[in-house]
């Protein structure tokens, strides 16, 4: 479903991208519930069963269950293979909440008095993250939408969102 803070998208040829989103929930969910049922079977009786085309009833269950569980959760929840399943979604925020040099959007905390509590800048960030918090967010993706939101309500000058490298506020 559709929000208002999300980025606006050109149409093009509809039956391209429903062609495309068929193919998508025909190949992705299967191939990904391969490699997710590896943590119940072994990986070489995996490959072993797909190599000769002879599912089991074990290997079938667990590719439909994550097909199905995909499908869903993609139909209702947001951004919920980025956040759990995506491995190179997983290694760029870890590396990035861990590290003391990556690149942060920081909220300004000692100017806080100047903030009008418009909440421009929860409504934008379409990952729901709510970036006035004290804590490190590991879903912020540092779009930036959020430094633009305040800038709209208080001016460049007063902004109170910027990009920082390191851990220090």
């Amino acid at each position: 479903m559709k929000k208002s803070n999300d980025p606006a998208i050109k149409r093009g040829n509809p039956f391209l991208y429903g062609f495309l989103s068929i193919l998508f929930l025909i190949t992705v969910p299967p191939i990904t519930g391969i490699f997710l049922t590896g943590f119940f079977i072994a990986p070489a009786v995996i490959w072993r069963e797909v190599s000769h085309l002879q599912i089991s009833a074990g290997l079938y269950t667990g590719i439909i269950g994550v097909t199905i569980y995909m499908c869903i959760t993609s139909i209702f929840v947001r951004h919920i293979f980025c956040r759990y399943v995506c491995a190179a979604g997983l290694m760029q925020t870890l590396f990035g909440w861990l590290s003391p040099y990556s690149l942060r959007i920081r909220f300004d905390r000692k100017n806080f008095a100047r903030c009008t509590n418009c909440k421009g800048c929860e409504k934008v960030c379409f990952m729901d993250v709510l970036p006035r918090l004290p804590r490190k967010d590991i879903n912020c993706v540092n779009c930036g939408e959020c430094i633009v939101a305040c800038e709209k309500e208080l001016g460049t000058d007063n902004n109170l969102f910027s990009f920082k490298f390191g851990n220090k506020e």
